[in-house]
């Protein structure tokens, strides 16, 4: 009984400090920069399937962005629908600019959508995770395993930093 005890604890500890370095981890790969020529902070998430998390700190102006990135195989220019689907089935639909480039290779388009947030947008990114998005009729894939609650765990981590 002891040693299930011993066992038991040790089971416990171990995944503590994991949670603890897996945290440490997440928080080494937020970039942080700061323009020297006019003090801007510019604070980004890793990019996590195509989505991105950027806070702007300029002066006393506080400023979020999501950044969407996938790919087409047609040209689509002047285009503004956007749709992120969250975990839960829920959507959020925003009506930003949507542009297009050629991809490197040629064979396919590059869609970017840059949303700026508002506060009630940043108050459902904080609770929801993503689990994909759609620009105007091209598809992401979507996020999977721990990457939805990975990158909803960025937008709560980097709207705490300064």
């Amino acid at each position: 009984m002891k040693q299930v005890l011993c066992l038991l604890t040790l089971i416990v500890f171990s995944t503590i400090g994991y949670s603890q370095l897996d945290t440490t981890f997440l928080r080494n790969d937020i970039d942080r920069s700061i323009d020297d020529m006019t003090g801007k902070i510019t604070i980004k998430s890793p990019e996590i399937n195509g989505v991105q998390f950027i806070k702007v700190i300029k002066k006393n102006s506080v400023r979020y962005y999501l950044s969407l990135d996938t790919k087409g195989q047609i040209v689509s220019l002047n285009k503004r629908d956007i749709i992120i689907l969250f975990t839960d089935g829920s959507k959020m639909n925003k009506n930003d600019e949507i542009s297009c480039e050629v991809s490197s290779g040629g064979s396919a388009f590059d869609y970017s959508a840059f949303l700026s947030l508002s506060e009630n947008d940043l108050l459902i990114l904080k609770k929801k995770a993503i689990k994909k998005f759609r620009l105007y009729i091209y598809d992401n894939e979507p996020l999977d395993g721990d990457q939805p609650e990975t990158l909803k765990w960025y937008i709560k981590e980097i709207c705490k930093l300064k």
